[in-house]
């Protein structure tokens, strides 16, 4: 089992991370030039992983968001980043909620 003292510091770490995405200002630009992504679709991907209240900070989003706006990302975060934008597409334009588009897009990748 994983200690408490360490829970609660890797999420601080990854809430100190959400804050510096959260202060960029040109990231939603550059990834969506970069990966050829409609802006406002990065934006909604940004807004949903980093500023909702309900999700538990992920140190590892977050440092995939960093690698995929510096330029580094790798597949994993490439993944990371379609996955986001299946669920939104789920939530956005077939308005089901986020935990239904969460199993439905695992249930799709796991085939």
């Amino acid at each position: 089992m994983i200690p408490y003292d360490y829970e609660m510091k890797n999420k601080q770490v990854a809430r100190q991370k959400y804050d510096q995405i959260n202060a960029i200002k040109d990231d939603v630009l550059i990834i969506s030039k970069e990966l050829g992504i409609d802006v406002d679709v990065i934006q909604d991907v940004k807004e949903s992983v980093f500023n909702n209240p309900e999700f538990t900070p992920s140190d590892l989003q977050a440092n995939a968001w960093l690698r995929i706006y510096d330029g580094e990302a790798g597949k994993l975060d490439l993944l990371f980043l379609q996955h986001e934008i299946i669920e939104m597409d789920l939530v956005l334009q077939d308005g089901m909620d986020y935990s239904s588009a969460h199993a439905i897009e695992n249930e799709f990748k796991d085939k």
